[in-house]
Order: C-alpha cells, then sequence, then structure tokens
C-alpha cells in the first residue's frame, strides 16, 4: 500500500511506511449524516523510535557527503517530539499536515544556540530518511549561504524555491541512490505536480542536475559553495 488518508473529524490520518496492513485498530461513527473512520495502524519493525534516530541520521549525514560532497562538519543538535510538540516548537498550526508529500515533520534551525533538527518521533524509517535529509541540506545551505556577501543580493521569493527545490532534490536523489526507488518515484511524481515553492524550486533544480536514476553516485550535485546552483 502507499498512501492512505483517513478523515478523522477535522484530522487526517496518514499511513506513509508502504507496509501491509494486516492488523488495524478500525472504530466508525455517523456524525452530521458522514462517516467518520478512526483507523490505527500497530506499531511494527517500519516505525522508527527514539533510540535509533542518532544512528539511523549519522548513517544519512556520512552518505550526503559520499554521494554529493556535503560536508557538514558543525555539531548537529538532534531533537525528536511528539507530532504536537514539535508543530507547538515551530509554530505550525495542529490542523495542518502535508498530504503531498513522504515527509513527516522536521525542522532544520540556525540561531544563537546552534545547528539544529527536529523530527518527529514514531514516524516510519523511510520518511524520517527523507526528511533528515532534506533537513540536512537546509544545515548546509545555513553554513555556505546564509550571510555571505553576495548571496543577499538574491530576491526572497527566488532564495526560497532555490533552498526547498535543492532540499527536495537532494531529498528524491538520496531515496534514488539508497535503493528505495518506488518511493523515490513517487515523491518525483507528486513533486513534480506541485505548484507551491517544492515543487517549483525542484523542477528549476532538476533542470540543471538532472536526477540519476538507480545507485550510481551522480556526478552533478548542486552543493555549490561559492554561488547558487541556479542563476
Amino acid at each position: 500500500m502507499l498512501s492512505r488518508f483517513i478523515k478523522l473529524q477535522k484530522k487526517i490520518i496518514r499511513i506513509i511506511c508502504f507496509a501491509l496492513i494486516v492488523d488495524w485498530k478500525y472504530r466508525e461513527s455517523n456524525i452530521k449524516d458522514s462517516r467518520m473512520a478512526d483507523c490505527v495502524a500497530p506499531p511494527c519493525s517500519n516505525t522508527l523510535v527514539k533510540s535509533e534516530m542518532q544512528e539511523l541520521c549519522d548513517r544519512v549525514k556520512t552518505n550526503m557527503e559520499a554521494f554529493f560532497g556535503a560536508a557538514i562538519n558543525v555539531p548537529i543538535h538532534i531533537e525528536v517530539l511528539e507530532e504536537r510538540k514539535l508543530k507547538k516548537k515551530i509554530k505550525s498550526p495542529l490542523s495542518v499536515i502535508d498530504d503531498k508529500s513522504i515527509l513527516v515533520l522536521g525542522a532544520a534551525v540556525n540561531d544563537k544556540k546552534g545547528y539544529r533538527i527536529y523530527l518527529e518521533n514514531g514516524a516510519p524509517r523511510i520518511s524520517v530518511i527523507a526528511t533528515f535529509a532534506h533537513e540536512l541540506t537546509h544545515v548546509w545551505q545555513y553554513i555556505n549561504w546564509d550571510n555571505k556577501k553576495g548571496f543577499m543580493v538574491c530576491p526572497k521569493d527566488k532564495r526560497l524555491l532555490i533552498y526547498e527545490g535543492m532540499a527536495k532534490w537532494v531529498e528524491i536523489q538520496y531515496l534514488y541512490l539508497v535503493g528505495e526507488t518506488a518511493v523515490a518515484r513517487r515523491e518525483e511524481f507528486i513533486t513534480r505536480n506541485r505548484n507551491d515553492e517544492y515543487g517549483i524550486g525542484f523542477k528549476m533544480i532538476e533542470n540543471k542536475y538532472p536526477l540519476a536514476y538507480g545507485t550510481i553516485v551522480c556526478d552533478n550535485a548542486p552543493f555549490t559553495k561559492d554561488a547558487y546552483p541556479i542563476d
């Protein structure tokens, strides 16, 4: 099963681990003549727990340097939070959910406390991998681009396209390179059809840096230290 969205009153429950679910906890009721469902998948081997998070993130960081030459040599604090606490931390409305992407909730922060990445607890491994690759790209951008001479002349709206488009490119390319082809293809298809900063930005980056399909390390990546990857 790929991705399933179930409305529960004003919430959406998302099943994105791509595993066959055989043991649903299921409850339904009629509310204002509209059928509602409460479906909860039990924890399984695809669910990532906090104790595994650091090891997985270290592996992604190492792979990104090997795949793209994206060396990140600064301390990064990884904080794993439940969804409600994470949304409060990043000031995201509790009702908001991105139903277009495999990504789970995450954020990269650069402030006086240093570099931090927030991740959602209890998410499927493949979603954490994609999300961390995405957010780690933002950390690389903060280190190499933010507040540096020559970079701030780019209009803010275009900077957003470059930042998010590149992070989306890395996320998808990373999935291809680690052999998660089915997930990568689905995410690429969805992203190409988005008309927001993720979709438009991704197509701008991919036009100059075509994706490498398969597990062969790509020769050309948008990790350019001295200039933005596109004009």
